[in-house]
């Protein structure tokens, strides 16, 4: 009769747990976004939110749920644990690369895409 009893008070405190990780968490996002809209000007302010939605959706699709599936495992074997990092290597890089493009696509006057135009040195 005790076990019901412990899960029921285990489950408990990890809601209570999870319940003021998420509150901090918003807490934390409110007080630090107040500081960056007093310091930034509107334009810089805006490309930190375009950055921070970039920043949540890049999190999630890296993820995938694969971490959570690998925790389910009751067994995993090293190539479990490989696929999942390699597949979130993989997505990461694509994703690093994608933004990467768009600051060369938004940036004419950055240094890799004048050093990129340049016409090749003739001998």
């Amino acid at each position: 009769m005790s076990e019901p009893r412990d899960l029921k008070e285990r489950t408990t405190r990890g809601l209570a747990w999870s319940g003021v990780n998420s509150g901090m968490t918003q807490l934390l996002n409110l007080v630090i976004g107040v500081f960056l809209a007093r310091l930034l000007s509107p334009g810089d302010y805006g490309i930190v939110g375009v950055l921070a939605i970039f920043s949540a959706l890049a999190g999630n699709l890296q993820d995938a749920g694969f971490t959570q599936s690998l925790i389910n495992l009751k067994r995993p074997e090293a190539r479990d644990y490989n696929s999942v990092f390699w597949f979130s290597a993989a997505v990461s890089l694509c994703l690093y690369l994608l933004l990467f493009a768009a600051l060369l696509h938004r940036r004419p006057e950055h240094p890799l895409r004048r050093v990129a135009q340049e016409e090749p040195l003739q001998p």
